[in-house]
């Protein structure tokens, strides 16, 4: 978890609400590097103070919000493998087609150049987003949906390696006709077709 939690008070929950949007706000319209500890207390009206005292940099607030954001995309449990797949990759695809895929967009372009910035966005938050769809398979697998020894984590990276490109590169959109079809790829690579 980025969030450093120093001595004092606790965390006033709408303080937070109030500083995670900001950073969400200001990485979706404009450069990274106008991303300050400043420019957050500014938008969210607080303190640096306050900012300071739960989190130490402007990317540590961006990442909480990011995996803030991520938990609320939420992964269904149906018992139904193919459908909880395709509603994921729906889910994040749609999240991706707003403010979040600028946001991710930025984030990205800005940890090509900071090493400690891309291991920490790949391990806090990448790493994450594919556990939950991981997971699902693994669920699957459970429930005999999908064989022993099935691939998980290449599906997963069908799915995520997909979405980024088209995300990145922009070649493609990310329409609810792709999700469906990527999920048909997970499957069908998670089943060995």
């Amino acid at each position: 978890m980025t969030a450093v939690r120093g001595p004092g008070r606790p965390r006033s929950l709408e303080a937070r609400r109030a500083i995670l949007d900001a950073a969400l706000a200001l990485a979706s319209s404009g450069p990274y590097s106008a991303l300050t500890i400043d420019a957050i207390a500014r938008r969210a009206g607080v303190s640096r103070q306050t900012i300071y005292r739960w989190w130490r940099t402007p990317a540590d607030v961006l990442l909480e919000a990011l995996l803030d954001r991520g938990r609320e995309i939420g992964v269904p449990d149906t018992g139904d493998l193919d459908a909880d797949v395709a509603e994921l990759i729906r889910r994040s695809f749609a999240a991706l087609r707003g403010r979040l895929g600028r946001v991710q967009r930025s984030l990205m372009a800005a940890a090509q150049g900071d090493e400690a910035l891309r291991e920490r966005y790949r391990d806090e938050f990448i790493s994450a987003r594919r556990a939950v769809l991981v997971d699902a398979l693994r669920r699957g697998q459970a429930a005999g949906q999908l064989p022993p020894g099935a691939p998980l984590a290449l599906a997963a990276d069908v799915a995520f390696g997909i979405m980024w490109y088209r995300l990145l590169a922009g070649h493609a959109p990310l329409s609810e006709r792709a999700a469906r079809e990527v999920a048909a790829a997970v499957l069908a690579v998670a089943r060995g077709a």
